[in-house]
């Protein structure tokens, strides 16, 4: 059974809108998916139903064996981790170390092991020197990575990030590139919602594309820049690669530097 399995996944809010129409998606252990489109297309919408935020109007969603409509999001963040676009929305302690404490003490992790995974977490997302720190009085940048390191803490094998290089430098941006690749080797699965492609690009091999409520395209970054309609249609511009070779009329568009050099030496060959 995959990691994820969601089924024919409808979700009407309260207010009468239709935010999923149809959603049928398998994710295995292991993979490393971004989900991409524009605002409003159902992206966040989607992966909330992977941890219980929200519950299917229609349709399933399994999380292994669990069925999230039955399962409680307590139960499921044990499994499934999330970091909220707006770290804000999830920090309420008086120290950064008791948030990294907090989830795994409810969910049984024992005092030992508890006081490893902080240890070792805060070192990995390099917050250790603001351990005893006010969340509410670190920087936007900071309250992410402690967002983030809080949800490591679970321990959790599914890791879902909202957008997550928003406001970060460069340096951050690398930090977390790097972040996920460890727990790829891991094989823990990530799911990325982000309308950065040239971030997407550097952290997934799968590219699921929202649009309207639906998937437009799930296929490689190489097969989906391809797609020049589909792309138009979900209002995504290829980054500046991929796009120039389109428009050199390259058989597929380059992902990357070499890939551009490669396919230009083969047209002048």
């Amino acid at each position: 059974m995959p990691n994820i399995l969601i089924e024919n996944l409808e979700f009407t809010y309260p207010s009468g809108l239709k935010a999923l129409k149809g959603i049928d998606l398998k994710i295995e252990n292991g993979e490393s998916v971004a989900v991409i489109g524009e605002n409003g297309s159902g992206k966040t919408t989607l992966v909330k139903h992977l941890n219980g935020l929200l519950k299917p109007t229609s349709g399933q969603v399994w999380i292994g064996k669990k069925n999230t409509k039955i399962c409680t999001t307590a139960e499921l963040s044990k499994t499934v981790g999330y970091v909220f676009q707006n770290p804000e929305n999830q920090l309420f302690k008086e120290t950064v170390r008791e948030e990294l404490i907090f989830g795994p003490k409810n969910i049984g992790f024992s005092e030992d092991k508890i006081i490893d995974i902080v240890e070792k977490i805060a070192h990995l997302t390099d917050i250790y020197d603001i351990l005893d720190s006010n969340p509410r009085e670190l920087n936007f940048f900071q309250k992410q990575w402690v967002a983030i390191a809080s949800t490591l803490t679970m321990d959790s094998k599914i890791l879902i990030l909202d957008e997550p290089n928003t406001s970060q430098d460069f340096i951050g941006v690398e930090k977390l590139i790097k972040l996920i690749n460890n727990l790829l080797i891991k094989n823990n699965t990530v799911i990325t919602i982000t309308h950065d492609l040239d971030f997407a690009l550097k952290i997934s091999k799968r590219f699921v594309v929202i649009s309207d409520g639906k998937i437009l395209l799930d296929n490689t970054p190489q097969n989906i820049f391809a797609k020049k309609q589909e792309l138009i249609k979900a209002n995504l511009i290829p980054p500046p690669i991929p796009r120039l070779g389109i428009s050199l009329g390259f058989k597929y568009p380059p992902i990357s530097i070499d890939d551009f050099i490669n396919m230009y030496k083969e047209t002048i060959i």
